[in-house]
């Protein structure tokens, strides 16, 4: 029973997990044949939020913030492109994106830094990024039945003036993403720089 209902989940998502497979390996290729190790601006960069993170005092606010601007700017982009009829083109695309992007930024760390260096970026993206990987999966639910703009905008003035259950549900469920990611930003902000230090205190 627990085999089928995993074969039932992975199924309709081995796209999904093809995409971002494939580009890891792209990252970790390009990351290889191209350089030899993190520029000098990058492995400065690196080396001072490492510095700042270790000694440093973490000015919250500032970067409540900056993650603010960062993550709701960027989740407002994926729902007017997912408006637009080709949303499930937008969002496979980003899954390759972001595969590509993982894969290339862990060879560097572990060209520039060494093992430790992949680890640090694991866990940097932990936990927050639980939550956006998870709204990331609920927007690409969502758009394999949306329509596009304008049919979307049909759909709204033909809706009934009166509330319904079924209207007030469906409306939760599709603003769920931004309040998983509003979650994230939180965890992100006050619960992974604490991570972070810890790991740092010990192993860097």
């Amino acid at each position: 029973m627990g085999v089928r209902r995993l074969e039932q989940y992975i199924k309709p998502n081995i796209i999904i997990y093809m995409l971002l497979l494939g580009g890891f390996l792209i990252g970790m290729v390009i990351s290889f044949a191209g350089s030899k190790g993190m520029g000098t601006m990058e492995l400065l960069w690196l080396d001072s939020t490492i510095m700042y993170l270790k000694y440093g005092e973490i000015q919250y606010l500032d970067m409540l913030f900056y993650i603010i601007k960062k993550r709701l700017g960027t989740i407002l982009l994926l729902l007017l492109l997912c408006m637009s009829g080709k949303g499930k083109y937008f969002l496979l695309g980003g899954v390759a994106l972001a595969g590509c992007f993982l894969g290339f930024f862990v060879s560097e760390f572990i060209i520039s830094k060494g093992i430790m260096g992949s680890i640090f970026l694991f866990i940097s993206l932990f936990p927050h990024y639980l939550c956006y990987i998870f709204a990331y999966y609920q927007l690409l639910k969502y758009v394999q039945s949306m329509g596009d703009i304008k049919t979307n905008i049909n759909r709204l003035g033909q809706r009934k003036t009166k509330n319904t259950t079924a209207d007030s549900y469906n409306i939760i469920k599709k603003l769920s993403p931004i309040a998983v990611v509003i979650i994230g930003i939180l965890l992100e902000c006050y619960v992974n720089p604490f991570f972070l230090k810890i790991f740092l205190k010990f192993f860097m």
